[in-house]
């Protein structure tokens, strides 16, 4: 049966979701004595209690992480955050609005959430900026506002959010409330990039391999997946994985491609399964061990991934690294066949011409090879000429 090799490089990862209210469960830095800490906070509870609305808010930071001098208290961080936001402290009011969404000790209400947001947002913080951009982008209630989401994200990433840049580039690339731009797309995945951002450093990668926006540069497409591998983003490891197999912006090295395929799958990355799994296939740097392969090919195939529910099902047939199982890998190319796989869509066609694995049955196998043909695939195109012939000579 036919085999399908390498699968290629993923493309540009998707907007970033909402930013959470921030981390209140660790400290800043060292403490400090423990009587300059109890100091510290009896001051900031007695100007909050004077109504100060930036007392109010780091009140309610203290109380969210706790400290050697004061009981961690949830509900009082609760009290005075909503105390500050109703006082129009911006900070305040964006974590308020994270907290109203992830439901955290407060019931959750979508609406009151891009309220409190927008108060944040017309004050300019740069947060509730790109949070609102986030809730208009997705929708609350059908209220998908594409255009907006890129008023917001583009003010948020002005003022040097990261996250906001990588969106308002997403936006910008995918033609999403603004013109699809994508010279406008990498100028500000580059913007995020440069601080750090994993996923603007992954999608610069992508522009760069792809002379989107950019000149084609393999080279910097590299550099740059391999800052957000060396972060850990597993699309960007397996990418710069397929570079390091083919020799690409990079020397070839089979034993880096192995080793960063190695990373991504260890984080479920379908893409870097299946990869992995057509190394111990065919051995090389690893030792070939086809039984390894299967696994892969079947951790990757339980995603929905098509082509390592095919080779799965070629392994499967021919019981390499398996047992043989007929039905089961008339199972696999189903699954694969089912996604526009052509080779599925051909070995199914064949498993019902012959009755193997599956009752035998022309009509489908004649279904099946027409969809590969339409697909391009020349032995399809030939078993239903022959198929013709063989009917028209029973006629």
């Amino acid at each position: 049966m036919k085999r399908s090799w390498l699968l290629a490089t993923i493309g540009l990862l998707h907007v970033a979701g909402v930013v959470e209210a921030q981390d209140l469960s660790k400290a800043d830095g060292p403490s400090g004595a423990a009587l300059a800490e109890q100091r510290r906070f009896l001051s900031e509870k007695q100007k909050a209690e004077q109504g100060d609305a930036a007392a109010q808010y780091e009140l309610s930071r203290s109380y969210a992480k706790g400290s050697d001098t004061f009981a961690k208290d949830a509900a009082q961080s609760r009290f005075w955050l909503r105390k500050s936001a109703e006082q129009g402290y911006a900070p305040a009011q964006s974590d308020w609005a994270v907290m109203l969404l992830d439901d955290v000790g407060v019931k959750g209400n979508d609406v009151e959430a891009m309220n409190w947001l927008r108060k944040a947002a017309e004050q300019g913080n740069a947060l509730g900026q790109y949070n609102l951009g986030i809730m208009l982008e997705r929708g609350v209630r059908g209220s998908r506002d594409d255009k907006q989401a890129v008023v917001w994200y583009r003010k948020a990433a002005i003022q040097g959010m990261a996250k906001a840049q990588t969106n308002l580039g997403s936006m910008y690339s995918e033609g999403r409330g603004v013109a699809k731009d994508e010279v406008q797309a990498s100028f500000w995945y580059r913007k995020a990039a440069e601080q750090g951002d994993v996923q603007a450093q992954f999608n610069l990668g992508v522009q760069y391999e792809n002379g989107r926006g950019v000149a084609k540069d393999e080279a910097r497409a590299a550099t740059w997946y391999r800052k957000a591998a060396e972060q850990g983003l597993a699309t960007a490891q397996s990418n710069l994985g397929l570079l390091y197999h083919e020799g690409r912006g990079v020397a070839r090295d089979s034993t880096q491609a192995v080793a960063w395929y190695r990373k991504a799958a260890a984080q479920g990355l379908a893409q870097a399964q299946y990869n992995l799994g057509v190394e111990y296939e065919n051995g090389g740097v690893v030792a070939k061990d086809e039984a390894q392969a299967v696994a892969l090919y079947r951790e990757a195939a339980n995603q929905g991934l098509a082509v390592a529910q095919y080779n799965l099902g070629v392994m499967v047939e021919n019981g390499q690294g398996t047992s043989e199982n007929q039905e089961e890998s008339v199972y696999w190319y189903r699954k694969a066949a089912d996604q526009g796989f052509a080779e599925a869509q051909f070995n199914l066609a064949a498993h019902y011409e012959q009755g193997v694995g599956v009752a035998k049955d022309e009509a489908q196998a004649v279904f099946w090879y027409r969809k590969a043909a339409q697909r391009g695939d020349r032995d399809a195109r030939q078993r239903l000429i022959e198929i013709d012939a063989r009917q028209g000579r029973q006629h």
